[in-house]
């Protein structure tokens, strides 16, 4: 019987090698396929640090936007291998096999069963977020690993040791720092021993304040606030959750606490950071592992429940394995038609080799780690200008310059920011920024002397205000 469930256990870790490779290569493969570059969202931030400290050593400022770097250990492993796009996805499919292996020990500890823990992992690795993780490099791909081991040798007993990840996990984000120790608390008051938890806490409270002041964080990042259409992959979040696993996994949280009432606090906390989720997404990728615990545990009910007509049972279980898998291709596409295009990403090219470097670029928030990391040319506004104390100006000049018919108001706005190029891209015109065609600026770019069109290919326009020169 051991020799059988050993068997399982090694046809299972062989399947789930197989299907990590497959889930976190195709959305890079799509990408390539289409002559994109191979990443995608807010890793072109990440990239540019990377590079900076590779270049400089010690960064804090950054000097193309003129503020500070928002940084961590993980900026500085990135730095040692950052020029080399093969390493870093190589880096990522280890982390995340890493993880799930970390995952599985953990389901183990609470004594799940095999299948239980199988399919929880299945739905896992197909998870969005899972995918967001891994498929590319960031600092949670690091911090969730260390959190799972941290937790892992703190079940079991070993508080120094855990101490040890628990310390590296601050350095790579704090968020998951701050909800390892949530953890730890809530574990040491089931078993009734607070004192469990002292010796971490003390050990890594040190690397907090590290962290804190040698890499600056800010600390209006640490918890970042959603909105709805943030939370659920459904409606379009980069990185988020499958409506119908939520459900599942309600389901399985309902089974589970009919069955055993001992998994109090493991409801209550799913249920806290499913609440949470709708505000912090450090927390939301955390809540994923509870969510595909309880989605795995109602799957394997639904498997095993003896059921009255058989082809009810074989059309439910088709419909939760269709579900969850056309979510993963759902998802995988979002990430493979993602910017930067490949017209993108040659009007980025033409921009670098204009030679006016101090003078801004003027687009969407959403295209500026690009318009930075591939021109090497400041913007205006990006999607860190949200965290900075006058982002409220800054996105009330944005909306006037996007919105304003008045030609010599829009000049004196450009002059007075040093704003030379204008990018326009197909998105911007088709709700992004603009709903009409002859809305605001597009209309004065159309219709006045005092802008020129220098690139217009792939829908991608780029536009220059010669008053400038």
């Amino acid at each position: 019987m051991k020799k059988r469930y050993s068997m399982k256990k090694v046809s299972a870790i062989i399947f789930f090698l197989i299907l990590v490779l497959i889930i976190l290569l195709l959305p890079s493969l799509f990408r390539y396929m289409q002559e994109k570059p191979v990443f995608f969202d807010s890793v072109y931030y990440d990239l540019r640090v990377a590079e900076a400290i590779r270049e400089n050593g010690f960064v804090v400022f950054d000097d193309l936007q003129e503020r500070r770097f928002d940084i961590n250990l993980f900026h500085y492993v990135l730095s040692l291998f950052s020029n080399n796009n093969l390493v870093i996805q190589i880096f990522g499919l280890f982390l995340g096999i890493i993880t799930i292996i970390f995952y599985w020990q953990l389901l183990t500890f609470f004594e799940v069963d095999f299948d239980s823990s199988f399919f929880s992992i299945l739905i896992f690795i197909l998870s969005p977020i899972f995918i967001y993780l891994f498929a590319v490099l960031r600092s949670s791909s690091f911090s969730i690993p260390l959190m799972l081991i941290s937790l892992i040798l703190f079940f079991k007993g070993r508080r120094v040791l855990s101490s040890l990840p628990l310390l590296f996990i601050s350095l790579f984000n704090i968020p998951h720092f701050i909800i390892t120790v949530f953890l730890m608390l809530v574990f040491s008051h089931v078993k009734k021993n607070y004192s469990k938890i002292l010796i971490p806490i003390i050990i890594s409270s040190v690397s907090l304040i590290i962290a804190v002041f040698a890499f600056s964080y800010n600390p209006i990042i640490i918890f970042l606030k959603n909105s709805f259409e943030n939370v659920f992959t459904s409606f379009g979040a980069m990185i988020g959750i499958p409506v119908f696993v939520l459900f599942l996994s309600v389901i399985g949280l309902i089974f589970l606490w009919n069955k055993k009432r001992e998994f109090l606090f493991l409801s209550l906390t799913f249920v806290l950071f499913l609440l949470l989720s709708f505000f912090s997404k450090s927390i939301m990728i955390v809540f994923n592992f509870f969510m595909c615990f309880f989605a795995g545990f109602a799957f394997n009910f639904f498997m095993k429940r003896k059921w009255a007509v058989v082809l009810v049972r074989k059309f439910t279980i088709l419909l939760i394995f269709c579900s969850i898998i056309f979510s993963t291709l759902v998802y995988i596409d979002v990430l493979s038609e993602s910017q930067p295009s490949k017209g993108l990403f040659n009007a980025f090219i033409f921009l670098k080799e204009q030679n006016f470097n101090e003078d801004l670029v003027f687009t969407h928030e959403s295209y500026g780690f690009f318009v930075e990391y591939f021109s090497s040319k400041e913007t205006f506004i990006d999607e860190k200008s949200r965290f900075l104390n006058d982002y409220a100006v800054l996105d009330n000049f944005t909306q006037q310059i996007f919105y304003s018919k008045d030609l010599d108001k829009t000049n004196l706005l450009l002059l007075e920011k040093n704003i030379r190029f204008i990018l326009i891209t197909p998105e911007m015109k088709e709700g992004l920024v603009w709903k009409k065609p002859d809305a605001g600026l597009l209309f004065l770019l159309e219709n006045s002397d005092s802008f020129s069109k220098i690139y217009n290919l792939d829908g991608v326009e780029i536009w220059v205000h010669p008053k400038q020169i």
